[in-house]
């Protein structure tokens, strides 16, 4: 007789525990349609790695690479730029004092758009923003950085314009590092946004 009620009480301890159970999982998935519970996988540590240092990193070492643009490194290309040139854009200007064909800033800046490319975008499937700016204090990049351009030469077909931004502006959120170098006339600040 135990028996008889003891599976009748289970039964009826399972058909009240049906509706409860519904409820629930109805629940969560309203909360899971109406962004409430974040179902994406947690970032993994390689990428959090990659979007909290990496930025940090990638600078630093743009800036101290020694290029073939007479044996300067991207730290000085840089620093030149800022210099004003005079009007007839003197051969300091230039990576090669005798051919007059490359100028320092486009050099930099299309080398430096080939290691980013090649580094963020092509291995790491990464977009960024990577922008020279002077000025008096980090986050004023309404200044952007401008050379001269004799006769609208570039020095490289792949150098869009006379200033120093690269890729795009993130949309929403990035991871940034931004280095302060002295200019003789302002500070200049060198940013790059990695995009997340």
């Amino acid at each position: 007789m135990m028996k008889i009620k003891s599976r009748k009480s289970q039964s009826e301890f399972e058909m009240m525990m049906m509706p409860v159970i519904i409820l629930i999982i109805g629940i969560i998935s309203v909360a899971v349609r109406l962004g409430l519970i974040y179902t994406e996988k947690p970032a993994s540590p390689q990428r959090e790695y990659i979007t909290n240092q990496y930025a940090n990193d990638v600078v630093d070492v743009i800036l101290r690479v020694t290029t073939k643009c007479r044996g300067l490194s991207f730290k000085d290309l840089i620093q030149d730029c800022e210099k004003t040139p005079p009007d007839d854009v003197a051969s300091e200007y230039y990576c090669d004092p005798q051919s007059n064909k490359v100028l320092k800033c486009a050099y930099a800046k299309n080398q430096i758009q080939y290691l980013l490319d090649t580094d963020l975008k092509d291995t790491d499937g990464l977009d960024y923003y990577f922008i020279v700016y002077k000025g008096a204090d980090i986050g004023n990049d309404e200044d952007v950085l401008e050379w001269i351009n004799p006769d609208g030469y570039m020095g490289h077909s792949n150098v869009e314009n006379d200033d120093f931004t690269i890729g795009i502006e993130c949309p929403s959120s990035r991871r940034s590092k931004t280095y302060q170098l002295p200019g003789s006339i302002s500070n200049i600040f060198v940013k790059l946004d990695i995009c997340i």
